[in-house]
């Protein structure tokens, strides 16, 4: 993942700023959140008791104005984490599409063009919904997790013992996931390329298709690809969903504890009811931010078998490429000052083809010379496999 997160980084371009302000935007919300349980706590501990109703209603106060603060903290985040992610996706499928257009018909043929639009597509909105998820929710758990923790601990650091026990199973069950999850994503993200591959021979094809009445039969491959598809994303998605269950059956025990043995420290004296609260808040706050993280580490799981398929695109060299001291001639053969395209003609000088481990590695076409001029029309003529289809391919 390292490895990919370094080769793309290079497409946030001039919206790296807005990387750098939307997890400023996140810590804000998350300390004006922070603060919200100990204001609970001095409520029931001090107003109500005394039955203080200008107390409560002052720290109520100052409760709706955190609220509010987080809210503008939450959604600045939100707006610039948006306009980062979707410029950097803007980024890469430019880049995409560029490197994509310079390709040979083999390197085309290497991925096929079905792959080559999954990947332009749907593995670049993948990984733009991650960077956007990561923007938001790897900033605000981490963040989170550590201050909630040492806020519980500092009301009461045996009862935050409780934690030693959830973080680490949770901790474990994630990686478990985690570590199967990828292979799955990977596989789904082949069948969509199968599908879309089945897709558009068919409309290529259609005519061909209504003329030798093969209706059914392409049916029933569109059939076999869709089937896979929801075969492949079935057992991706129950093995994702298996972590919900068991986050919030961790999450409902660890707060059982906390009111066993809270309850008992509140009759013997030791916390007081406000503490209490405020500590299954942050309890709450402590285990939800692991549940976040896990939800970030699924979107990345597929998000790594995306972005390897995209980074693969990327650094595929063209097979055929112009020669760096090429250059444009005019029509008397000198070179040209203005290296713009202002015309041109097709010229084939002796050309010679094979297809790379094409069977008997024989030439499928051999020495052929010709001259197209703009605006002219040039036939090819020729048998049935005598090579017309692979000629006009060779134009670039």
């Amino acid at each position: 993942m390292i490895r990919i997160i370094r080769r793309l980084a290079r497409y946030l371009g001039h919206y790296k700023l807005y990387v750098i302000i939307a997890p400023l935007f996140m810590i804000g919300e998350v300390f004006l959140e922070l603060r919200m349980p100990l204001m609970m706590a001095r409520i029931v501990d001090a107003g109500i008791p005394q039955r203080d109703l200008g107390f409560i209603l002052r720290t109520g106060g100052v409760m709706i104005l955190l609220a509010l603060g987080g809210m503008l903290c939450g959604v600045a985040n939100m707006v610039t984490s948006s306009i980062a992610a979707q410029g950097f996706g803007w980024n890469v499928r430019k880049a995409l599409f560029a490197r994509i257009t310079s390709f040979a018909f083999s390197d085309i043929d290497r991925f096929s063009t079905a792959s080559l639009v999954t990947r332009m597509t749907s593995d670049t909105t993948q990984l733009q919904n991650t960077f956007m998820m990561t923007l938001r929710l790897m900033i605000r758990a981490p963040f989170m997790m550590v201050f909630a923790l040492v806020l519980a601990i500092g009301i009461h650091a045996r009862l935050a013992a409780i934690l030693l026990v959830a973080i680490p199973l949770l901790s474990f069950g994630i990686f478990f996931i985690m570590s199967r999850a990828e292979k799955l994503f990977a596989a789904m993200q082949r069948k969509i390329d199968a599908l879309n591959g089945t897709v558009q021979e068919n409309l290529i094809a259609v005519r061909v298709v209504k003329a030798f009445v093969r209706e059914a039969h392409e049916k029933s491959k569109f059939r076999k690809s869709n089937d896979e598809l929801r075969q492949a994303g079935v057992r991706a998605a129950t093995l994702v969903i298996t972590i919900m269950p068991m986050m919030t059956l961790v999450m409902n025990m660890a707060t059982l504890a906390v009111l066993w043995f809270g309850g008992r420290l509140v009759g013997a004296g030791e916390l007081t009811t406000g503490k209490l609260i405020s500590f299954i808040q942050y309890i709450t706050q402590i285990l939800m931010s692991l549940m976040m993280v896990s939800m970030v580490f699924l979107m990345s799981a597929r998000a790594r078998a995306c972005g390897n398929r995209v980074v693969e695109v990327l650094d595929t060299e063209p097979a055929i490429r112009d020669e760096e001291r090429a250059a444009l001639l005019t029509d008397d053969g000198e070179e040209q000052e203005d290296k713009r395209v202002t015309a041109g003609r097709i010229e084939f000088r002796d050309v010679s083809f094979r297809y790379p481990g094409g069977g008997s590695g024989e030439d499928v076409l051999t020495g052929i010379t010709f001259t197209a001029e703009p605006g002219e029309v040039v036939a090819i003529v020729g048998g049935t496999g005598t090579g017309k289809t692979s000629l006009v391919q060779l134009v670039p």
